[in-house]
């Protein structure tokens, strides 16, 4: 990659808000880093976040792509550096984070950055998405390790209202709440017959 565009996408910080031509060509030049330069580029994103000078959501999916697509390139690592700034309670980042980070990483990422914390498992959940016609592998390991935290299991039932208000079917809602309930009490019942068992299975 040009060193040149390393830096021009390094210096973005000090231009403030720009115009949105003017970002996207900004955006274009960031995309290149991804294959050479993941981490690099997330902690650049992660920092014009913070400032207030990006904004990803809602105003441009692009940028929303851009910032996932950094998370996902830079594998487990990536993850835990953006959960760890949500841990610092910027606004910024939370809304930016939206639902897709939560299942953002393998579950083994997400079980060992939350080492038993039921601190970090309620941010997870407040993050996570509740997976389409199956339950998403990061919402059950949730429910599994976390499902009694009313805070957890509450996130985690919250996230199903979105698809409701799109579809604007009350049947649709009420079968997603029936397929967490059901699967949530079929992973508890193995996990207490099968005491070393993976509850990720």
């Amino acid at each position: 990659m040009d060193p040149l565009i390393a830096d021009l996408v390094a210096l973005r910080s000090r231009f403030g808000r720009l115009a949105d031509q003017t970002e996207w060509e900004w955006e274009q030049l960031a995309r290149r880093q991804l294959a050479v330069q993941p981490i690099e580029l997330l902690a650049v994103l992660l920092d014009l976040l913070d400032a207030g000078v990006y904004r990803p959501h809602p105003r441009s999916e692009e940028q929303e792509l851009l910032l996932r697509d950094a998370v996902l390139a830079t594998g487990g690592e990536g993850w835990q550096k953006m959960m760890e700034r949500l841990e610092t309670e910027s606004w910024e980042v939370r809304v930016a984070a939206g639902r897709w980070l939560g299942g953002a990483a393998e579950v083994h990422t997400v079980r060992t950055w939350i080492a038993g914390n039921i601190e970090r498992a309620r941010l997870v959940a407040s993050v996570a998405t509740s997976g389409g016609e199956q339950l998403d592998p990061v919402a059950r390991f949730l429910i599994n390790t976390f499902g009694s935290d009313k805070q957890v299991s509450e996130s985690l039932r919250s996230a199903l209202i979105p698809n409701t208000w799109r579809d604007s079917e009350a049947d649709r809602y009420e079968h997603l709440i029936h397929r967490v309930t059901t699967e949530w009490l079929e992973t508890k019942r193995d996990v207490a017959s099968k005491p070393n068992a993976d509850p990720n299975r």
